[in-house]
């Protein structure tokens, strides 16, 4: 994407809103199937016979495999085009659920496996695309409204999934995050004609990218000094995103005196906020054209947010949890849409999709190797406090990566 300044590429109105529409629903339900076990842990965890407070375990899986899958995400598309890539993720994120809901405990790290390869390309490919057809004045808010599916999709989730499980069961619940991937990756196909412009896939030639090609990314995003510098700072807020959405509900719920459907509640609220969080940052990004000090500012705000976090107790009142929540989620799922705006807009020409591949590479890391030592300190104190304590250190270690940006970069 290029800088401010540059001529502005033509608007096609109706591109752009099919592009967007289509990401965004994307996003939301890969984000939702993603969030799915750990939603329903307090009551499926038992029914499959395993520690509810080892569900890092399983958030760890699909985020080894979501790093796998991400830096396929510009070599496909390429091949393919980002439609079709986003149907694919639909559809490898309903399968995976639908072996979580099979009720086997054989079937959990599959299911583990088949979501993290669903769900690593969506950022990629709807980067591409985006970057493609966005207004380059507007590409804070426009990124920021697209990654909004991700708290989207996680106030589907805290909502649609406790009221589904009180009705159905926690199979018949996870159930109904398969059909709505489904139904989205139907829906999204008639837009493939106008859309998916990048498919060069040959007839008869490989049907996925080879090794070299799938990891050139990585080595190409890391030999930029600012991207390089994005992708570290975004393995802290990856895992302050992560380490709330999958490990607040068991922290409510076993130690703060929540019921599943107070916890699936909280978490509503806090991805409301963090849906309003990632399209206002974005929005003040674009006027104050700082987006740097914006990502500095909520590094700080998260880590205060995740430390109050550790040190509640069950007599705080609710609404003061509910207040913390919402804090963590302005922020902590607030920040990509801005990120991935940035990233793209430092990328080669024409490589913002693959370079978001490789980014997408270390972003995932954060979320595969955290919810593992999170898990293993849980172990160790049977207590939340250390592993949040640690997270927002984390977070707040991030800020001196971020202040040459400021002021190199402080122009988007």
């Amino acid at each position: 994407m290029p800088d401010a300044g540059a001529t502005e590429k033509p608007f096609d109105a109706a591109a752009f809103w099919t592009a967007l529409s289509s990401t965004l629903a994307t996003q939301s339900l890969t984000s939702m199937a993603a969030l799915t076990a750990a939603i329903l842990a307090p009551v499926a965890a038992p029914a499959l016979g395993v520690n509810r407070d080892d569900m890092g375990l399983y958030t760890a899986a699909i985020y080894l495999f979501s790093i796998l899958s991400a830096v396929t995400g510009g070599p496909l598309v390429a091949r393919y085009g980002p439609i079709r890539v986003c149907q694919v993720c639909l559809a490898l994120c309903a399968g995976g659920v639908a072996c979580l809901a099979s009720g086997s405990v054989w079937l959990l790290l599959p299911a583990a496996a088949i979501i993290g390869i669903g769900y690593g390309p969506v950022t990629p490919s709807s980067s591409q695309l985006l970057a493609r057809v966005t207004p380059t004045r507007l590409a804070n808010l426009v990124f920021s409204v697209k990654q909004s599916g991700v708290p989207l999709g996680a106030v589907l989730a805290g909502v649609a999934l406790p009221w589904a499980e009180a009705r159905w069961g926690w199979q018949g619940a996870a159930l109904v995050s398969t059909a709505l991937c489904v139904a989205v990756a139907l829906a999204i196909q008639p837009t493939r004609r106008g859309l998916d412009i990048e498919s060069r896939a040959p007839r008869g030639g490989r049907l996925f990218p080879s090794f070299g090609a799938v990891f050139a990314p990585v080595g190409e995003c890391w030999r930029i000094p600012d991207i390089r510098r994005l992708a570290i700072v975004s393995m802290a807020y990856s895992t302050a995103q992560v380490c709330f959405l999958y490990f607040a509900p068991l922290h409510l719920t076993g130690r703060l005196g929540f019921d599943l459907a107070s916890a699936g509640a909280l978490i509503a609220v806090a991805n409301v906020a963090g849906g309003f969080g990632r399209v206002g940052w974005g929005a003040v990004a674009d006027a104050t054209r700082r987006p740097f000090a914006i990502l500095i500012f909520l590094a700080l705000t998260m880590a205060a947010g995740t430390a109050t976090l550790a040190l509640a107790d069950a007599s705080w009142p609710r609404w003061s949890l509910f207040a913390v929540g919402s804090l963590i989620g302005g922020t902590a799922i607030g920040w990509n849409g801005i990120f991935f705006a940035q990233v793209a807009r430092l990328s080669p020409p024409g490589r913002a999709g693959a370079v978001t591949g490789g980014v997408s590479f270390f972003t995932f890391g954060g979320p595969l190797l955290a919810p593992l030592l999170f898990s293993l300190l849980l172990r160790l104190t049977q207590d939340y406090t250390v592993g949040f304590l640690l997270v927002a250190a984390a977070t707040l270690a991030t800020i001196p990566a971020l202040v040459p940006l400021m002021r190199d970069r402080g122009v988007s």
